[in-house]
């Protein structure tokens, strides 16, 4: 839940005026202004990977990662997986160029 709250905002707001020989100028000015946001729910999603990484012929733990991530207005939840994923492979491909 997202508590009510002030958001400031802007706008260009067009201006004329007529000179001395009577012709129109135009400019634009910015106006900022209060509006309010009422209570309302924030979609979010969660999305936790844990990774345990094996030596085939030991059977020790090499390496392990972790990763949660909270993603607000997140209307994919597998945009965040996968982001997760590539993360964990590049983090393998470096751990195994050394």
């Amino acid at each position: 839940m997202v508590p009510a709250h002030t958001e400031w905002k802007s706008r260009q707001v067009e201006e004329n005026y007529v000179d001395k020989d009577g012709k129109l100028h135009s400019f634009y000015r910015t106006e900022n202004y209060p509006e309010y946001v009422p209570d309302h729910d924030m979609p979010y999603v969660t999305v936790g990977v844990q990774f345990q990484w094996f030596d085939t012929k030991t059977g020790k733990l090499v390496a392990s990662s972790e990763d949660v991530r909270r993603r607000n207005s997140e209307s994919n939840p597998s945009s965040v997986y996968n982001r997760i994923i590539d993360r964990f492979y590049k983090n393998m491909k470096d751990t195994l160029e050394k």
